[in-house]
Protein backbone atom coordinates (compact mmCIF):
# COMPACT_ATOMS: atom_id res chain seq x y z
CA UNK A 1 0.00 0.00 0.00
CA UNK A 2 2.32 3.39 -1.38
CA UNK A 3 0.08 5.55 -0.97
CA UNK A 4 -2.31 4.71 1.78
CA UNK A 5 -0.02 4.01 4.68
CA UNK A 6 -2.33 2.68 7.68
CA UNK A 7 -1.08 3.98 10.89
CA UNK A 8 -4.32 4.25 13.35
CA UNK A 9 -4.06 7.48 15.61
CA UNK A 10 -5.40 6.80 19.41
CA UNK A 11 -6.11 8.99 21.61
CA UNK A 12 -5.51 8.71 25.07
CA UNK A 13 -5.79 10.45 28.16
CA UNK A 14 -8.07 12.75 26.82
CA UNK A 15 -10.18 14.01 29.51
CA UNK A 16 -13.06 16.88 29.70
CA UNK A 17 -13.86 19.34 32.85
CA UNK A 18 -15.51 22.47 33.70
CA UNK A 19 -13.84 25.61 33.25
CA UNK A 20 -16.46 27.52 35.13
CA UNK A 21 -20.36 27.42 35.06
CA UNK A 22 -20.67 30.29 32.91
CA UNK A 23 -18.69 29.61 30.03
CA UNK A 24 -21.30 28.84 27.34
CA UNK A 25 -19.51 25.70 26.49
CA UNK A 26 -18.72 24.35 29.83
CA UNK A 27 -15.95 21.52 28.96
CA UNK A 28 -13.05 21.50 27.60
CA UNK A 29 -10.59 19.05 26.31
CA UNK A 30 -7.22 18.70 27.76
CA UNK A 31 -4.28 16.56 28.20
CA UNK A 32 -4.50 14.72 24.66
CA UNK A 33 -2.05 12.61 23.94
CA UNK A 34 -2.24 10.60 20.77
CA UNK A 35 -0.16 7.36 19.77
CA UNK A 36 -0.02 5.25 15.85
CA UNK A 37 -0.46 1.69 15.18
CA UNK A 38 0.23 -0.20 12.30
CA UNK A 39 -2.44 -3.20 11.55
CA UNK A 40 -0.94 -5.62 14.06
CA UNK A 41 -0.41 -3.57 16.48
CA UNK A 42 -3.96 -3.27 17.09
CA UNK A 43 -4.49 -6.62 16.81
CA UNK A 44 -1.67 -6.87 20.01
CA UNK A 45 -4.09 -3.94 21.60
CA UNK A 46 -7.56 -5.41 21.11
CA UNK A 47 -6.65 -8.89 22.67
CA UNK A 48 -6.24 -7.43 26.10
CA UNK A 49 -9.72 -5.21 25.99
CA UNK A 50 -13.36 -6.25 27.01
CA UNK A 51 -14.53 -5.37 23.68
CA UNK A 52 -18.61 -5.91 25.07
CA UNK A 53 -19.67 -2.79 24.34
CA UNK A 54 -16.82 -1.10 21.90
CA UNK A 55 -17.29 -0.02 18.53
CA UNK A 56 -14.18 -0.62 15.83
CA UNK A 57 -14.01 2.21 13.56
CA UNK A 58 -11.22 3.81 11.44
CA UNK A 59 -11.35 7.12 10.34
CA UNK A 60 -9.38 8.32 7.08
CA UNK A 61 -8.68 11.30 4.89
CA UNK A 62 -8.69 9.23 1.53
CA UNK A 63 -8.60 12.03 -0.65
CA UNK A 64 -9.93 10.04 -3.77
CA UNK A 65 -11.59 7.30 -2.92
CA UNK A 66 -11.29 6.48 -6.66
CA UNK A 67 -7.32 6.62 -6.62
CA UNK A 68 -7.34 4.59 -3.46
CA UNK A 69 -10.01 2.26 -3.79
CA UNK A 70 -8.27 -0.84 -4.53
CA UNK A 71 -5.55 0.25 -1.17
CA UNK A 72 -8.96 0.35 0.79
CA UNK A 73 -9.75 -2.72 0.03
CA UNK A 74 -6.95 -4.66 0.61
CA UNK A 75 -6.83 -3.07 3.86
CA UNK A 76 -10.07 -3.48 5.12
CA UNK A 77 -9.07 -7.36 4.09
CA UNK A 78 -5.99 -7.12 5.88
CA UNK A 79 -8.04 -6.23 9.39
CA UNK A 80 -10.56 -8.83 8.54
CA UNK A 81 -7.79 -11.48 8.28
CA UNK A 82 -6.42 -11.17 11.82
CA UNK A 83 -9.88 -10.97 12.68
CA UNK A 84 -11.00 -7.30 13.50
CA UNK A 85 -14.26 -6.58 11.38
CA UNK A 86 -14.97 -2.57 11.07
CA UNK A 87 -17.96 -1.89 12.44
CA UNK A 88 -17.51 1.80 10.99
CA UNK A 89 -15.31 3.06 8.19
CA UNK A 90 -15.14 6.79 7.99
CA UNK A 91 -14.09 8.16 4.74
CA UNK A 92 -13.40 12.12 4.19
CA UNK A 93 -12.65 14.05 0.56
CA UNK A 94 -13.81 10.22 -0.94
CA UNK A 95 -14.71 13.02 -4.13
CA UNK A 96 -18.03 11.19 -4.41
CA UNK A 97 -20.98 11.85 -6.32
CA UNK A 98 -24.36 10.13 -7.21
CA UNK A 99 -23.07 9.78 -10.50
CA UNK A 100 -19.44 7.50 -9.55
CA UNK A 101 -20.32 6.47 -6.15
CA UNK A 102 -22.00 2.94 -7.45
CA UNK A 103 -18.69 2.20 -8.57
CA UNK A 104 -16.74 1.74 -5.38
CA UNK A 105 -18.84 -0.21 -3.04
CA UNK A 106 -17.36 -1.94 0.18
CA UNK A 107 -19.30 -5.50 0.64
CA UNK A 108 -20.67 -5.22 4.31
CA UNK A 109 -20.92 -1.39 4.21
CA UNK A 110 -23.14 1.12 3.44
CA UNK A 111 -22.23 5.20 2.02
CA UNK A 112 -24.23 7.14 4.08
Amino acid sequence: MANLELLVNKSSSVGCQQVNETDENPLTFSNINSEYYNIEQINDKLVNINQRFQYKLIHLNIHSLPAKYDELKIMIALFNQIGIKLDFILLCETFLNDQNAVFYPLPGYNFI
